[in-house]
């Protein structure tokens, strides 16, 4: 935390994610600040007090000001503290991701579930999805399960299919992290009279990810280079993975989504005609990209569609294009 104050002006900044907490205009013998209804900020006398408000006010730290006249930076383990040292090492510390996530929920913190329905060709199925994305001292975590309901005429589970990597930030101001990652699932088919499930090939993956952010987070990138097994099939391959997450008009139009190369010798089968039937292509990189539009009604309902874009993907040759109607309900 950075503290700076003129003699009539008053901010303070969170080191970490670069962006304006509070902001006091006047110096004031009594001058509050109210930030959302979570957050005062207030100046009693030459003492700064940041309170949280939530059922009981709790006091984050007091500050004694000697000299309102002199610009200065105060870092938090330097702060002149009057009577809660603790609350400062203790409360602050463990509290510093909290206040971002309220101040950036969307983008600190996300936990979903989203349900699709398939257009593409030959496809007209429901695709449930849940995703999480939680930060922490070292880094962050993702994964997301996706379920295709596609099996026989009951429309059972017919894929099942999940993917989870951490992040561990190489220093604390740094972009860079490293990243681990595991990719796997279950595929049946409903031509198998016992529906037996076959093996998505389990994928290892590891290499460095790069992070961008605007300054109030609203918009996110990210860009990864990772070595990539998969296991049976390509033991040195590789993957270039591109996220992003950009809203607009106040959180209310999300554009966000991925977009995967990586390399993996397939089989694929491509269709001539109804004479000819499919020829069989071998084929050894792999693109997709799934971009998402959402109108976000409030915090936690969304409504938008997803346009599943790929080629030389499972068994298709070339370029498939696969669009759904979908709805997300953010935790």
């Amino acid at each position: 935390m950075r503290l700076s104050y003129t003699k009539a002006h008053l901010q303070i900044y969170l080191i970490e994610y670069q962006s304006l907490l509070f902001y006091c205009a006047h110096w004031e013998n009594y001058s509050t600040f109210n930030y959302k209804n979570q957050y005062e900020l207030k100046l009693i006398g030459n003492h700064l007090k940041l309170i949280l408000l939530s059922h009981v006010e709790q006091e984050l730290f007091c500050i004694k000001l000697k000299n309102k006249a002199t610009i200065c930076e105060v870092h938090l383990n330097d702060l002149p503290l009057c009577s809660i040292r603790k609350t400062i090492k203790t409360t602050i510390m463990k509290r510093k991701l909290l206040l971002a996530s309220i101040l950036f929920p969307a983008m600190i913190m996300a936990q979903n579930v989203q349900l699709h329905y398939d257009l593409g060709k030959n496809r007209n199925y429901i695709t449930t999805t849940f995703e999480m994305f939680k930060p922490d001292k070292w880094g962050n975590t993702f994964f997301f399960v996706d379920y295709d309901y596609n099996l026989d005429a009951n429309k059972n589970v017919g894929m099942s299919y999940m993917e989870i990597a951490r992040c561990f930030s190489l220093g604390k101001n740094s972009p860079l992290s490293a990243q681990i990652e595991y990719n796997g699932g279950l595929l049946a088919f409903a031509n198998n009279p016992e529906y037996l499930a076959f093996p998505i090939n389990n994928a290892f993956l590891v290499g460095l990810d790069y992070g961008w952010h605007s300054e109030n987070f609203s918009k996110t990138a990210n860009l990864k280079l990772l070595y990539k097994n998969i296991l049976g099939k390509n033991r040195y391959s590789f993957q270039i993975t591109g996220v992003w997450d950009l809203n607009f008009y106040n959180r209310k139009l999300t554009f966000s989504g991925f977009a995967d190369f990586w390399k993996e010798d397939n089989i694929n089968l491509e269709f001539k005609n109804e004479y000819e039937g499919y020829t069989v292509k071998n084929t050894k990189f792999v693109f997709m990209t799934e971009p998402q539009i959402w109108y976000n009604f409030t915090p936690n309902i969304s409504v938008g569609s997803e346009v599943e874009v790929a080629c030389n993907f499972g068994s298709v040759n070339g370029w498939k294009v696969c669009p759904t109607l979908a709805a997300k309900w953010n935790f």
